[in-house]
């Protein structure tokens, strides 16, 4: 393993100052949860050092390395969340989408999710956004598409979409925990909904990434075909890595739960989901589960899929022109 120099060192701890204390918004002596597994177990000092500068009470929990996005944790873990004021999740997978988090939220805990984190990303230029910028722009898009009825997508690699947003709310999350109960995903900075789970037809030309080991960034489209919410065909070059992974899940695993935009200037795309979904004026759908963002569909899986570049209508308003937000 190749050691770090004290100037790589005193850089990371500045991102992970910047995630805590800032996106996580900690507070002293707030009890703190500390989740990682064994790919993050590298970065738990440093994350250890700057939560013990404002707070003794903070537990540190291993947990068992899973293979999708979304999966429960066990209950061991699920009562120490809820008895959290800030909830760091260093896990390789997300446990953003699982109900654990949902009812931690509710209670008021503040969620730092941070999946697929590394030495990488904490060096990356994304994690030193002040995210505060996007707070007005945030709240802004948050309105329009809470009071929209459809969303259109196109992109001049052939993406040709229609989502149903009538009567869902959108998510404001750009990189901060900013009250109690909130979530944040830095270097992700986006505003999400949940589409109607029936309702999305047409085709994603998917160019930026998708989000799983076996493919990340994408260096050829996958095609997805959609009819009434549901991935009904899937080719391309390394499609039957996808196809195998929605194969191993159940039906409403195919089902598009999510809608995205990116909104931090910093973020390239580069392979790591919080990164890419995060890349501004990029859009990602998020396949299955949506019910912890407002939506109906409640299945132990979630992928997103990045789109770059794309048009975007709300109703009959258009807010984003080639990748670039109005």
């Amino acid at each position: 393993m190749k050691l770090l120099n004290s100037k790589k060192i005193n850089s990371i701890l500045l991102s992970v100052q910047n995630i805590v204390l800032k996106s996580g918004a900690l507070k002293r002596h707030e009890q703190v949860l500390i989740l990682f597994d064994k790919t993050t177990q590298n970065l738990i000092k440093y994350f250890k050092k700057i939560v013990k500068q404002k707070t003794s009470k903070y537990v540190i929990q291993k947990l068992p390395l899973t293979k999708y996005d979304g999966l429960e944790p066990n209950i061991q873990i699920k009562k120490l969340m809820l008895k959290s004021d800030l909830i760091i999740c260093l896990t390789k997978k997300s446990l953003a989408h699982s109900s654990a988090r949902f009812k931690a939220n509710k209670l008021g805990a503040r969620f730092l999710s941070l999946p697929d984190y590394s030495i990488k990303v904490l060096q990356d230029k994304s994690i030193k956004t002040n995210f505060e910028r996007y707070f007005h722009e945030g709240k802004k898009l948050t309105k329009i598409l809470s009071k929209g009825k459809s969303i259109r997508v196109f992109t001049q690699n052939g993406t040709n979409l229609t989502f149903d947003i009538k009567n869902r709310s959108a998510n404001f999350a750009t990189g901060i925990c900013y009250k109690k109960g909130s979530l944040a995903s830095p270097p992700d900075s986006e505003v999400n909904i949940a589409v109607v789970e029936n309702k999305s037809s047409g085709i994603a030309v998917v160019d930026g990434s998708i989000t799983t080991e076996k493919l990340g960034k994408l260096g050829s489209p996958i095609y997805l075909i959609i009819n009434k919410g549901l991935v009904t065909e899937i080719y391309g070059k390394k499609s039957n890595i996808l196809r195998q992974i929605f194969n191993s899940q159940k039906k409403n695993a195919r089902i598009i739960g999510e809608f995205g935009i990116g909104l931090n200037h910093n973020a390239k795309i580069i392979g790591n989901m919080l990164v890419d979904e995060g890349s501004r004026g990029n859009i990602h759908l998020g396949i299955g589960s949506n019910y912890t963002i407002g939506g109906k569909n409640k299945v132990n899986f979630h992928l997103d899929h990045v789109i770059k570049q794309p048009d975007v209508y709300i109703d009959k308003i258009k807010i984003i022109n080639k990748g670039k937000i109005i």
